[in-house]
């Protein structure tokens, strides 16, 4: 957990995605939790994510000619909050959330799955909307598996 911005966190957050923002207030928004200094956090970028992510897997469905059913039980299985927050503290996530110090450093379980939402949410947008993009940096954070 990190109290403020510096090119070094963003970074090191590049480099976990595997991503290199254009536009680096993007990350940056995606990793600000809620807090009286970020009264909006990272929930709009969160949404934008929550969306690609959903696109992602199942435009992977719609190729592989999978059933939607077998698209959204995937979805909800990889993607599920408890996965995310998984996924975002194993890849070392949490040490680059920008919390509120009422938090006392503790990145919880809904706001380490938020922030990976976002972080996907800024991936869509400073990509210029392509999946592509978005599809990478889930597989490098074990969200999706390697195409085959």
């Amino acid at each position: 957990m990190v109290t403020t911005h510096s090119s070094e966190n963003d970074q090191a957050v590049m480099d976990i995605l595997g991503y290199t923002f254009v536009d680096v207030s993007l990350l940056r928004r995606a990793l600000e939790a809620w807090s009286p200094a970020y009264p909006d956090g990272h929930k709009s970028h969160a949404l934008v994510g929550d969306a690609a992510i959903a696109l992602a897997f199942h435009f992977d469905g719609y190729s592989k000619s999978s059933t939607r059913e077998s698209s959204t039980n995937i979805l909800n299985n990889r993607a599920s909050n408890n996965a995310l927050a998984t996924l975002g503290r194993s890849n070392g996530l949490d040490k680059h959330v920008i919390i509120n110090p009422a938090q006392w450093g503790i990145v919880s379980n809904k706001t380490m799955a938020t922030t990976v939402e976002a972080l996907i949410g800024a991936v869509f947008i400073d990509s210029g909307l392509d999946i592509n993009a978005v599809r990478a940096v889930m597989v490098n954070l074990g969200i999706m598996d390697r195409p085959e």
